[in-house]
């Protein structure tokens, strides 16, 4: 994978990372955004050693289709990732039906701390028992993708937000 990829333009439909020893592949879809395959694979990268079931774009029995998902032995939501644009609706329909789920939102460095205004309120008013984080996408994250794909990233070197 070259260096310096503009991850807002980039057409390449087929994306190989290579996260935790394991070849991860992942495609862009028609009208996709590089930049939101990016933040899947980065949110692969952060969280593949706390839960080792993690799916990309896995349907489960809800409306809401996951960026990122974890599920435990009933096949319901441990861990949830949303990746970029996520309507506060959204966001306030999860965290009311999956009160124990862990909750990750992926923004831009821009709007990492207006967007996390906005789930702290929405939290408050849920009944979500569970943590919820919202990390920006680093804005030189092609430098932590080695030539092979290998990711080095861990979440001291993205800016987050933990949402009590």
């Amino acid at each position: 994978m070259p260096k310096k990829i503009d991850i807002h333009t980039q057409l390449e439909q087929k994306y190989t990372f290579r996260i935790g020893g394991h070849k991860i592949i992942l495609f862009k879809k028609h009208l996709e955004r590089v930049v939101h395959v990016y933040s899947k694979a980065l949110v692969l990268a952060l969280f593949h050693r706390q839960y080792s079931n993690l799916l990309v774009e896995h349907s489960i029995e809800d409306r809401y289709k996951p960026d990122v998902v974890a599920l435990d032995d009933q096949a319901r939501p441990l861990f949830w990732a949303e990746c970029l644009a996520v309507k506060p609706e959204k966001i306030n329909k999860l965290l009311n039906k999956y009160r124990k789920t862990y909750f990750v939102f992926i923004r831009s460095v821009a709007t990492l701390d207006s967007f996390t205004r906005i789930i702290a309120k929405i939290k408050k008013k849920s009944k979500h028992q569970a943590t919820v984080e919202v990390i920006a996408l680093p804005d030189d994250f092609d430098d932590y993708i080695a030539d092979d794909g290998h990711i080095q990233i861990r979440k001291r070197d993205c800016d987050y937000n933990v949402v009590a």
